[in-house]
């Protein structure tokens, strides 16, 4: 405890720059210390000038100046430690937040900016517990604190962490629509959309393919769109496989990139991709460079996307002839070659699907696709896509637009026309 006031002391100098009302504790320190001075210095004055009386008032002069000094320390005490750390303390301790020796973070401060007056922001010493340790203590937290937990991030100073959080009934924002602004620099980072703090955005150099599952009216094709649509203005090579029978992709699109709704023709686009796979590959050890990111710094190498709006639709073996089925298997096969094996090599795989049947996503497929989003699903989608249920949990069933990620962050993706951006 002793530590935590050293911690509330070094504190109480940003709580009064950020809450100014706190300086109503130092007025009333003030109007105390001088009450206090004053009565010892009467006491002091009225004592002869004998050298006992002398000494009196030398240790009445010194126990002032000591008075004023201990109510400073402890109205500065009093400053940086909020009203209901205590609470939040035992709060803490009741449900086991701490560290392996026991310790507790400290409750340090509660504020608002101004340019995000709906964020209420919550400052902890953290004790050595890790962003990721308060990211999966969400939903503790998020009870002790009586708020939506959004975002974690550390101080300046690293010695801090500071928790984003809204108003339990809050939603992440409404409609977004898709403005070529929100694009990111860059050709590797493609916009997502919005969470209650945050842009979320996907890297293709740290996750080059993805799965987008949900059921149907979630919004997946939307997104997918906007994803591909960013891709066409970084000037990426663009193959779609539609098999719910090419209506989602008007004329533009296919003035624009190749719809493939024949599975020979996939085969045959399949073929050639991992062909040029191969041809990169011997390119980058050639150059002396490990992925396209190294390569481009000195080349010109465009990026290809391979999406499949439906992946179940062209995957499903059930009552199909022998003949197909044979053909469908070599499709998995080449798939699962190109999630395996161009990772690095700037060619990535969009897959999207509505079908909870675990059979479709096998083994190798799921197992090299690091990012995956899942829009309102049953708890069957959404465990076979996240691992987990949250999809189910934390989306209504007539909410379209709205997604979770593999690290359970909820957000709103833009919203793309496109009849207008296209």
């Amino acid at each position: 405890m002793k530590n935590n006031k050293l911690l509330y002391f070094s504190n109480s100098f940003k709580e009064l720059y950020r809450n100014p009302w706190k300086f109503s504790y130092l007025v009333l320190f003030t109007i105390l210390s001088g009450i206090a001075c004053n009565t010892l210095h009467t006491v002091s004055n009225s004592l002869g000038n004998t050298f006992i009386q002398n000494i009196i008032k030398l240790i009445f002069n010194t126990l002032n100046i000591s008075l004023v000094i201990l109510m400073l320390i402890i109205t500065l005490i009093l400053i940086g430690k909020p009203l209901y750390s205590k609470y939040v303390h035992h709060d803490m301790i009741r449900v086991g937040i701490k560290n392996s020796i026991g310790e507790c973070p400290v409750f340090l401060s509660k504020f608002k900016l101004q340019t995000k007056q709906f964020i209420t922001y919550y400052e902890f010493a953290h004790k050595g517990l890790t962003k990721e340790y308060f990211k999966e203590n969400r939903d503790k937290l998020g009870l002790i604190l009586k708020a939506n937990i959004v975002d974690e991030n550390y101080s300046d100073d690293l010695e801090k962490i500071i928790l984003s959080t809204v108003k339990i009934n809050d939603s992440v924002p409404e409609i977004i629509p898709w403005e070529n602004k929100f694009k990111i620099y860059g050709n590797q980072k493609l916009a997502l959309g919005e969470d209650w703090v945050n842009k979320i955005f996907i890297d293709l150099n740290i996750n080059p393919h993805l799965v987008l599952a949900g059921t149907t009216n979630s919004g997946k094709t939307n997104l997918l769109k906007l994803l591909l649509h960013q891709c066409y203005l970084n000037n990426f090579i663009i193959y779609i496989a539609d098999f719910k029978g090419g209506l989602d992709f008007n004329k533009k699109w296919r003035d624009k990139t190749e719809i493939i709704t024949d599975k020979e023709r996939l085969n045959d686009i399949l073929s050639s991709l991992i062909e040029e796979m191969k041809r990169r590959t011997d390119l980058f050890i050639n150059e002396g460079v490990s992925n396209i990111e190294e390569y481009t710094k000195s080349h010109n190498l465009e990026r290809i996307v391979f999406a499949c709006d439906e992946i179940a639709e062209l995957l499903d073996k059930t009552g199909v002839s022998k003949n197909e089925k044979e053909l469908i298997t070599e499709l998995e096969g080449k798939l699962s070659t190109l999630a395996r094996l161009s990772r690095a090599i700037g060619i990535h795989l969009f897959l999207s699907t509505q079908r909870p049947d675990a059979n479709i996503l096998n083994g190798q497929i799921k197992t090299n696709i690091s990012y995956r989003i899942c829009g309102k699903a049953d708890s069957i989608l959404s465990n076979i896509v996240l691992d987990n249920s949250s999809a189910h949990e934390m989306i209504p069933k007539d909410e379209q637009g709205l997604f979770v990620n593999q690290d359970n962050n909820i957000f709103r993706a833009y919203y793309y026309d496109d009849n207008e951006w296209l």
